[in-house]
């Protein structure tokens, strides 16, 4: 089965995420902030369909995480879903050109955006 990872360190979203992932076909693989996530990712060199990170969490953000990753592992789909609506977050995904859903949202607006990342 197909991995996507999942950066978020709120566990209702964790369980929200899970339950389309699983839907879609898809194993979420969950880490609790961005240095967990770049363990399995730069690493261990885990393989994963998507990486969806939020953006505030414990001890990096999920900005940074998408900055290596777009250095790093540039093949790898991102999407980041949030609540976190500032000036710095619109000039990183514009710049780094990442998808990104704010919280709260709808398990339609998930699902499509899972979908179309991973085709």
């Amino acid at each position: 089965m197909r991995e996507i990872l999942f950066a978020e360190d709120d566990p209702h979203w964790q369980v929200v995420v899970e339950e389309i992932a699983r839907f879609l076909g898809y194993r979420i693989d969950h880490c609790r902030n961005a240095k967990e996530a770049e363990e399995k990712l730069f690493k261990k060199r885990r393989k994963y369909a998507l990486v969806i990170t939020d953006v505030r969490m414990p001890e990096e953000s999920g900005l940074v995480l998408c900055e290596k990753l777009a250095k790093l592992r540039p093949e790898l789909p991102v999407l980041i879903l949030t609540g976190y609506r500032t000036k710095k977050l619109y000039r990183t995904v514009e710049r780094l050109g990442i998808p990104y859903i704010f919280k709260p949202t709808t398990v339609s607006e998930l699902l499509t955006a899972i979908e179309s990342l991973t085709k």
